[in-house]
C-alpha cells in the first residue's frame, strides 16, 4: 500500500503512476491542450516539470468545496505540497 504523502522521489513517482488516470483527468479538465500534450511524457520520464502542470491545474480549478469531490483531487493536492521530495539536498526548488 502506498503512503498518502511521499517521503522520497521513489514514493512520489509511485503515487503519480498509481493515480495517473485520475490525475490525467484533472489535468485534462483544467489545463490548455498545449500543456496537457506533454503530461504523459513528463510522467514517463519522471520529469519534475510535471509538478508545474499539477500546480497549474490546482490554480486553474475553481475555489469551491465541490472540487474535493473530483476523483484524485486529494492526491493532486498532496503531490503539490510534497513536491520538495523531488529535489536533492541543497538543490533549489526554483531552479
Amino acid at each position: 500500500m502506498l503512503p498518502e504523502y511521499a517521503t522520497n522521489k521513489n514514493e512520489y513517482w509511485q503515487i503519480v503512476d498509481a493515480n495517473w488516470a485520475d490525475l490525467y483527468n484533472i489535468l485534462a479538465t483544467y489545463l490548455p491542450k498545449e500543456e496537457l500534450a506533454t503530461a504523459d511524457n513528463l510522467r514517463l520520464n519522471k520529469d519534475r516539470e510535471l509538478v508545474d502542470l499539477f500546480d497549474d491545474a490546482w490554480f486553474a480549478a475553481p475555489d469551491h468545496k465541490s472540487i474535493h469531490d473530483i476523483p484524485g483531487w486529494h492526491v493532486l493536492c498532496n503531490l503539490c505540497s510534497e513536491a520538495h521530495v523531488l529535489y536533492e539536498d541543497g538543490e533549489l526548488l526554483n531552479e
